[in-house]
């Protein structure tokens, strides 16, 4: 977008010789009242300078929404993302419990390395936005799982109930702990702090090659999913089916990855058309696609209470519940929201998002524990 070229403030403007003697009589005027005039000159410049400054950063932004990269970015890093979570991160209990402790990981995780990017892109601002708010949006997003943390707080309720309701609060703040983490580990690692034209050197070399190197990676994923001894996907004594038809690891794979990238486009487009609301300080983008999310949750075991031999090795439910709700959800974005609010000194507004979001996973909660 071209804009014109604003005027120095040094630059010599010519006039009239009646307008500079009206100008001398002005400039006299002002210094009689003590130099009045020119600082408040001054200040207007410098409220018109921040002005300037701000509908600058909020056309870029707008500009980076509606830019087509920003969702082949935003689906790369989904597919990505699913590809992990699901062939490449090993399951992990913890003995005579139900505690899952992978996906419990992986939130935690996810939380950290939202604190690393986010700490890149701030020492970025002014530059141009790049694919790094897309890797927190969908790599984090389906990494990281709200719908997860009520399901399996539900889980947990059935051993204890006690024990079920502290898993939520509890995977919440140590989400914010690890953000805390994340933020500290890339301010004080001497390698993260690149200046600025190196660090745009790096961001035209990975938007150049990243591309290829990821399409690659999902490319042989797929291949070694399809084509590989079955058990990369699932347990082999654990068959899936939809219908009558038997699916494999590469299939339940593609499901997968069409499942999350689904839903990371709806999470987005949610979190854009609420971002601007914050009735009573609460982020309500973020706590509606994790109540949506949770919603659809609930729904699902409700169509499995009605229509069990439907829902039972049904493939298709399984993914919904896994991969689509998963993603849809926005654990390290809410997580993200109470801890820039807490580092702002807004403690007040970061424990009411807090709250909010921990009575949202407190109530379907309970209702899915009707259900089940």
């Amino acid at each position: 977008m071209l804009r014109p070229a604003p005027r120095r403030g040094n630059e010599h403007v010519a006039c009239s010789e009646p307008e500079a003697v009206k100008n001398n009589h002005v400039a006299k005027k002002g210094d009689s009242l003590g130099g009045e005039s020119d600082v408040e000159d001054r200040s207007i410049s410098v409220l018109m300078e921040d002005t300037n400054n701000d509908d600058l950063t909020k056309i870029c932004e707008s500009d980076w929404n509606y830019n087509p990269s920003r969702f082949l970015w935003l689906l790369l890093f989904s597919a990505i993302a699913e590809c992990v979570t699901t062939c490449y991160t090993p399951e992990i209990r913890i003995i005579n419990t139900s505690m899952n402790v992978r996906a419990t990981a992986l939130n935690i995780l996810g939380c950290f390395l939202d604190g690393i990017f986010y700490s890149l892109e701030n020492s970025a601002r002014g530059m141009s936005f790049s694919f790094t708010k897309e890797f927190r949006s969908a790599y984090l997003g389906v990494l990281t799982s709200y719908s997860f943390m009520v399901d399996h707080a539900r889980a947990l309720s059935n051993e204890s109930f006690q024990y079920g309701h502290l898993y939520i609060p509890v995977s919440l703040y140590a989400g914010c702990l690890s953000f805390f983490c994340g933020r500290f580990f890339a301010q004080r690692f001497p390698r993260l702090h690149i200046a600025p034209k190196a660090y745009n050197a790096l961001i035209s070399f990975l938007q150049t090659n990243l591309i290829t190197l990821i399409i690659l990676f999902i490319s042989l994923t797929i291949l070694r999913a399809t084509f590989g001894p079955e058990g990369f996907v699932r347990d082999p004594k654990d068959p899936q089916f939809v219908g009558d038809f038997k699916v494999h690891d590469g299939q339940e794979l593609l499901l997968g990855i069409f499942m999350s990238c689904s839903a990371i486009l709806w999470s987005e487009h949610i979190y854009d058309r609420l971002r601007g609301a914050r009735a009573y300080s609460v982020d309500w983008s973020s706590l509606g696609c994790n109540a949506l999310s949770c919603f659809f949750l609930y729904g699902t075991y409700t169509t499995k209470e009605y229509l069990p031999e439907f829902i039972e090795h049904n493939l298709l439910m399984l993914k919904f519940v896994s991969s689509f709700c998963g993603s849809l959800s926005c654990f390290s974005a809410c997580v993200t929201h109470i801890s820039l609010l807490w580092t702002d000194g807004k403690h007040l507004a970061a424990v009411l998002n807090f709250a909010s979001q921990t009575c949202v996973a407190f109530a379907f909660v309970n209702l899915l524990r009707i259900r089940n």
